[in-house]
C-alpha cells in the first residue's frame, strides 16, 4: 500500500521563546584557559512538549554539551530553551509535526545563541553549533511508523485566539 502524505494549513503563533535554564561549568579554569582550544565536542539534544489547554503548548529543547581537549574534560553546558505556542484547530498529525519539527526548528537558533553567549562570557572561544534539521530527525524516528504530515503553509493565528 503506497504511503500518503497529507498537506494541511496550520495556524500557529509563537507567543514567547525563553531560556528555562542555563548552566556552564568550566572544569579547572586555569588549566582550561592554558590549553590550545581545539575541543572534541559532544552534544546531546532532546525535545519535549506538553499541552497547556486552550490550544496552547509548551515546547522545550534540552541541550547537554561536553567538551574535552586531549581527553581532559574542560567544559559542560546544559541549556533548556522553551517556547509557548498556540496551534489552531487541526488534525493530530499536523499538530504533532508542529510540536516536534516546526517549533524546534524555529527555537534552535535561540538556543545556539545562548550556548555561544555562555562560552564567550566564560572568556572561551565562541561555540558555533551546526544547524539541526528536526524534520530529518523526525523522519528517521518515523521510518517504521505511519507517514507523517508535511506542512504546506502557515496561517497567522488571530490576535484574539490567545490569552497571555
Amino acid at each position: 500500500m503506497p504511503e500518503t502524505v497529507t498537506n494541511v494549513d496550520v495556524a500557529i503563533r509563537i507567543e514567547r521563546i525563553y531560556v528555562c535554564s542555563a548552566n556552564l561549568n568550566v572544569i579547572d579554569p586555569p588549566v582550561a584557559f592554558e590549553l590550545k582550544w581545539r575541543p572534541n565536542i559532544q552534544v546531546h539534544i532532546e525535545t519535549r512538549n506538553r499541552s497547556l489547554g486552550s490550544q496552547r503548548y509548551e515546547v522545550v529543547i534540552k541541550l547537554e554539551l561536553s567538551a574535552d581537549i586531549n581527553g581532559k574534560e574542560v567544559l559542560e553546558v546544559n541549556v533548556e530553551q522553551g517556547a509557548l505556542v498556540h496551534i489552531g484547530e487541526t488534525i493530530d498529525e499536523a499538530r504533532d509535526r508542529v510540536l516536534t519539527v516546526v517549533c524546534p526548528n524555529l527555537m534552535f537558533p535561540y538556543l545556539r545563541e545562548v550556548v555561544d553567549n555562555l562560552a564567550v562570557k566564560a572568556t572561551l572561544p565562541a561555540i558555533g553549533l551546526a544547524p539541526i534539521d528536526f524534520g530529518n530527525i523526525q523522519e528517521t524516528a518515523n521510518v517504521k511508523q505511519k507517514p507523517f504530515t508535511t506542512m504546506q503553509g502557515f496561517k497567522n493565528a488571530k490576535d484574539d485566539e490567545v490569552l497571555n
